[in-house]
């Protein structure tokens, strides 16, 4: 493709790993996907980027994997089926105080919704809920994806094929809505765990995280009493895990010094612990308000 390579020559370039949540991340990877298939031709020949989608929507998964477009497709080792089909359990065991770890989630909210199978209905907890429910899988998928990203033949590939050189480290895309469920219910948690990965990685160079979050008046037919309150939440969480603490700061003695704290599992195998990190750097997020 000599049109290809004339135009990206002496560009140095970045892995990437572009995870989409819920409807609107399977919308910016569908679009994605398209635009990388418009330029190279096909995706073997962009070794080093990559995509995950997280949905708890049969629909949107079943689409994004069956696009009319052939090409376009996601394949089943970039995408997560985070359905939750029979909660019942889950919930028996920590009123009866089996799971301790799951302390945060209100029981007496959650308990009539038996399973989620059909999306996270603009309940952010349940969301939540999915990703703890399936966090081994999803931290094993993405540390499967960004392993093969930092393969050495993948940046020896673009510099013989076009003589581009990719610069060590990662770049890790979140894109999600905060109107409904999934996508507000899983972000924060997704980011620390992309951080934790990297960093059990060891992955060498500037890697960052990068949060595309689409505010709930980006959408026309906004639909459910729960969008707007799951977009306030969403973004009180961002910002209280955002400041960077100080002693001598003014918000000091009210925030704290942030800590997220996550044990998936009760057991410390899964457990992701940050003190005073951002999810994002304070650059790394964008508020998206119009879709």
């Amino acid at each position: 493709m000599p049109k290809v390579e004339r135009e990206i020559q002496q560009v140095n370039l970045q892995r990437a790993l572009i995870i989409g949540l819920g409807g609107c991340g399977a919308e910016v990877i569908s679009r994605s996907r398209r635009l990388l298939i418009d330029r190279f031709g096909r995706f073997e020949n962009i070794p080093i980027v990559r995509f995950l989608y997280i949905d708890t929507d049969p629909n949107w998964l079943n689409k994004i994997a069956s696009e009319i477009e052939e090409d376009i497709r996601l394949p089943e080792a970039e995408r997560f089926d985070a359905q939750f089909a029979d909660a019942t359990g889950l919930y028996q065991g920590i009123r009866d105080g089996f799971y301790p770890n799951y302390a945060w989630f209100s029981i007496e909210k959650l308990e009539h919704h038996k399973s989620v199978t059909n999306g996270a209905g603009t309940i952010r907890q349940l969301g939540r809920l999915c990703f703890w429910h399936h966090v081994a899988g999803i931290h094993d998928k993405m540390e499967v994806l960004l392993s093969n990203l930092n393969a050495d033949e993948n940046a020896q590939f673009m510099q013989d094929k076009y003589g581009i050189v990719v610069d060590s480290g990662m770049n890790v895309y979140i894109i999600a809505g905060l109107a409904g469920g999934t996508g507000s219910g899983m972000f924060l948690d997704l980011a620390y765990m992309a951080r934790q990965v990297l960093r059990t990685l060891g992955i060498a160079g500037a890697n960052q995280l990068l949060g595309y979050l689409i505010l709930p008046g980006a959408f026309l037919d906004l639909a459910g009493a729960n969008a707007l309150p799951n977009g306030y939440a969403a973004l009180k969480e961002l910002d209280y895990y955002s400041y960077m603490y100080n002693p001598n700061n003014e918000l000091a003695a009210v925030f704290g010094k942030p800590v997220w704290d996550a044990d998936y599992t009760g057991d410390e195998i899964n457990r992701v612990r940050f003190e005073g990190q951002s999810p994002f750097p304070l650059t790394g997020w964008v508020l998206t308000l119009r879709w």
